[in-house]
């Protein structure tokens, strides 16, 4: 199945299984066309680190996100649009207010169509799915996925759309200075830790200078109608649990 995705992780020094191997398999998929990603994994030999480990785990959550099935009548007052992953998928691009799909309240802007009564079209397609929807009785079951965030993304490259339904919609959310000083302090393991502690549906990301340099890394905390506010010297896992429980009321264990 040539929309099917995969994902490479090797370590750079493996012994035993050479990371050209891993390279010229990942050359072959792309020349396939197809959807390929992968990582290498510096100073890692034939063994598993956590980075890998959080890497795996985030692709699944977004190739497999959760599902959630929904009854609507016609007409839905919805516009669908192509996503942009996976190929052949489509979403709702909008709602209109006081239509029965916003009714509901069970669907949002980007959520992806699986099913429509019962038939699989999650990547058949725009005209495949419009056409379903067309043939479909006066009301319509849909099954529907609603993706996780991009938690490798700078918050800066996030369009406006993208940012305020982040803030509406997300459990959660929370930016990583990477800027030069906190880089050194280690917001990359920040960012590991938080993607680790927190649900899928959190918005974790990347973002400028907060200020206080040299006391980080920092970080953004918002959402789920919290007024932005920095927390600085978030350094440790033990503090990331401390803020996830006083701030979002997780329940986590340090380890």
């Amino acid at each position: 199945n040539k929309k099917l995705p995969v994902m490479l992780c090797h370590g750079e020094v493996d012994p035993i299984a050479k990371v050209e191997w891993s390279r010229k398999a990942f050359e072959y998929l792309l020349d396939m066309d197809m959807p390929a990603e992968g990582n290498v994994y510096p100073g890692v030999g034939h063994e598993f680190t956590p980075a890998e480990v959080t890497d795996m785990k985030e692709f699944i959550q977004r190739n497999c996100p959760p599902t959630f099935t929904v009854k609507i009548q016609k007409p839905l007052g919805a516009v669908m649009e192509e996503a942009e992953y996976p190929l052949g998928a489509v979403k709702i691009g909008s709602l209109k207010e006081g239509g029965n799909a916003e009714k509901s309240g069970k669907l949002q802007v980007g959520d992806q169509i699986v099913r429509i009564n019962g038939q699989l079209v999650r990547t058949q397609g725009f005209d495949q799915v419009m056409e379903s929807l067309v043939a479909a009785e006066s009301e319509v079951e849909l099954k529907m996925v609603r993706p996780i965030p991009d938690r490798d993304a700078d918050w800066a490259s996030l369009s406006g759309e993208e940012q305020e339904r982040r803030y509406k919609d997300a459990g959660g959310v929370i930016k990583v200075c990477s800027d030069g000083p906190c880089s050194k302090q280690g917001a990359k393991n920040v960012i590991r830790w938080l993607k680790e502690l927190t649900p899928p549906e959190f918005s974790v990301s990347r973002c400028g200078c907060t200020g206080n340099c040299g006391n980080g890394p920092n970080l953004v905390i918002g959402g789920k109608g919290k007024e932005d506010r920095v927390l600085y010297g978030v350094n440790t896992v033990g503090k990331a649990v401390k803020m996830l429980r006083e701030e979002y009321q997780i329940q986590v264990l340090a380890t």
